[in-house]
């Protein structure tokens, strides 16, 4: 009956409320932030892509090599062509021909050499990826690893009240008095909140993803991770697919101990307003600070508190064991923070 009736505390039609309404905003976010191209023809480069996709090859690299040559020598003899013509040494309609194809290699020079840049880059890993249209896998890959704030903010307003309105409304007072009250529903509450924000934190992130999949071309996710740029240099040949769903867990794992640091926060401070002004400024400090850090404490201090793009960096370093580490340990001492603002509370309210 009691976890029945904290449930109902934690879940109720307000909170409900605003979880689909973050959850509509998030997915809206999540649609309209996706990758847009600069310089790069996305068309082109999937024409590229339909003649390269595969093992890098010398064949395709001297293909896409012999273009962007071509497109550059159209390109360079464009004040000689003009001058020719002004001086009546060329044609109108040889002049009008070149200016076709000066145009066409303006538009498909960018994309090709951006293909010749990538074949120049991987065979200096011993052309361990492969090509393919990887252009959202990617921009999501290196781009939606940072904090989701929509769900921070939800966290917040899920967790804050839940620990805070028991002692505004003096229930402590009465949780002491109770057979098994202080302990048993302080330690019930503090799993509860955990085993929540779990749930709706990997909601949140399985729509970002989803949303991003349904709405753009992941291409082929089965490739080796070796094929993204930036990842040629990871130690472990797994797929895209399966690097993207560790990433997931990592972050999964970030927003649980978050939810414990909010926890923790709520009960030492025992104020809905200041709570989520303290979580707030614990996200943003390190944030703020962390070029004046060392190296070590910038990945400790982004993996526990702040952007996530760090913890990000580690794995694509591929030390998953040194982020394994740190994110354990920065979980247990999470859990530790948030046993011992229990402990604190249990014994405020003797």
């Amino acid at each position: 009956m009691e976890i029945r009736y904290e449930i109902k505390k934690l879940l109720s039609f307000k909170i409900l409320l605003a979880i689909l309404l973050l959850l509509l905003i998030n997915g809206f976010v999540s649609y309209n932030n996706r990758f847009i191209a600069e310089e790069i023809d996305l068309k082109i480069y999937r024409t590229y892509m339909d003649k390269l996709t595969g093992e890098y090859s010398e064949e395709g690299y001297n293909w896409i090599s012999n273009r962007v040559q071509h497109y550059e020598d159209i390109m360079s003899v464009c004040e000689e062509k003009a001058d020719a013509y002004i001086s009546h040494n060329l044609s109108r309609e040889d002049y009008q021909a070149y200016l076709d194809e000066y145009n066409e290699a303006t538009i498909q020079s960018d994309t090709a050499r951006y293909i010749l840049n990538k074949y120049e880059e991987h065979m200096m890993y011993d052309n361990k990826g492969v090509l393919f249209f990887d252009f959202n896998a990617d921009y999501y890959i290196k781009n939606k690893s940072g904090i989701n704030y929509i769900l921070v903010l939800m966290l917040i307003i899920l967790l804050v009240p839940f620990i805070c309105n028991d002692e505004k409304k003096e229930v402590a007072y009465m949780i002491k008095t109770t057979k098994n009250g202080r302990k048993n529903i302080r330690v019930r509450k503090t799993f509860l909140g955990i085993i929540i924000s779990g749930i709706i934190s990997s909601v949140f992130l399985i729509e970002d993803f989803f949303v991003s999949l349904l709405t753009t071309d992941f291409g082929d996710m089965s490739y080796v991770i070796h094929s993204i740029d930036g990842m040629e240099e990871f130690p472990y040949a797994i797929s895209i697919k399966k690097y993207v769903a560790l990433t997931m867990i990592l972050r999964l794992i970030f927003y649980i101990m978050l939810s414990c640091i909010i926890m923790g926060i709520a009960l030492l401070i025992n104020n809905i307003y200041w709570s989520g002004v303290v979580v707030v400024m614990i996200l943003l400090l390190p944030e703020m600070i962390k070029e004046k850090l060392t190296d070590i404490y910038q990945y400790t201090f982004n993996i526990g508190l702040s952007t996530y793009d760090d913890a990000n960096l580690i794995m694509q370093d591929g030390n998953i064991t040194r982020l394994c580490i740190i994110t354990l340990g920065f979980l247990v001492l999470s859990v530790i923070f948030v046993i011992i603002s229990n402990a604190y509370r249990i014994k405020y309210t003797d």
